[in-house]
């Protein structure tokens, strides 16, 4: 078996895979009725050297299957709707892993940033606080993270 294989398997995805969907269908957004789901519109992005508009939808998906490891940063002005698509793109990815029983495809790990400065912490000191919402080990996502090429949109500053 590959360490890919073995790291996913000592993981315990089940409060997170759960907590995606809620929050992009049914959470109600500050002051209203609508949800994410009923209010998402994908956006477009850029390529860096390219003025072609494609959908961002598009761009992760042809990601999700690259088996290179090439990290790909999603960059934007604040409240231009970066964390609103991934987290849509995180729910597809939990609905499918629901569906599949734990697919092969990377896993897209959705840690938001929101005031916070990863470089001020020792990674594993980072992830502690994001692994505990969910009941996971920190070092078994920061192995994660680091040692394999299957890692989600995992972008980690140096």
């Amino acid at each position: 078996m590959s360490q890919s294989p073995l790291l996913k398997s000592g993981l315990k995805l089940d409060n997170y895979v759960r907590d995606l969907p809620q929050r992009f269908n049914k959470d109600k957004l500050g002051g209203t009725n609508a949800t994410l789901k009923e209010t998402f519109v994908d956006p477009h992005v850029q390529r860096r050297g390219d003025s072609t508009r494609y959908p961002l939808s598009t761009v992760l998906a042809e990601w999700l299957v690259d088996s290179s490891r090439r990290q790909l940063a999603i960059t934007a002005e604040y409240g231009r709707g970066k964390s609103t698509a991934m987290l849509k793109f995180c729910t597809d990815w939990a609905m499918r892993y629901v569906k599949t029983g734990g697919s092969e495809e990377r896993i897209p790990l959705l840690i938001e940033l929101r005031g916070q400065n990863p470089a001020e912490s020792d990674p594993l000191t980072f992830l502690s606080a994001w692994a505990a919402r969910y009941a996971l080990n920190p070092k078994q996502i920061l192995n994660l993270i680091e040692g394999t090429p299957s890692c989600g949109a995992c972008i980690w500053p140096t």
